[in-house]
């Protein structure tokens, strides 16, 4: 049986292997964000420059 010490030690170190997990995953949706909104602004100034 393990004690309630390291039962609580391992469950520690779940929730923070989670919440790297968590933190890594919502970089990438930024970053997405970020690229996607380069993306728009790069095709409306690029039909600005065809459209003169």
């Amino acid at each position: 049986m393990a004690t309630i010490k390291q039962q609580q030690k391992r469950l520690r170190e779940i929730f923070d292997r989670q919440d790297r997990a968590d933190g890594y995953h919502s970089m990438v949706k930024q970053q997405e964000r970020v690229l996607m909104h380069v993306m728009v602004n790069l095709m409306v100034s690029l039909s600005d420059e065809l459209d003169h």
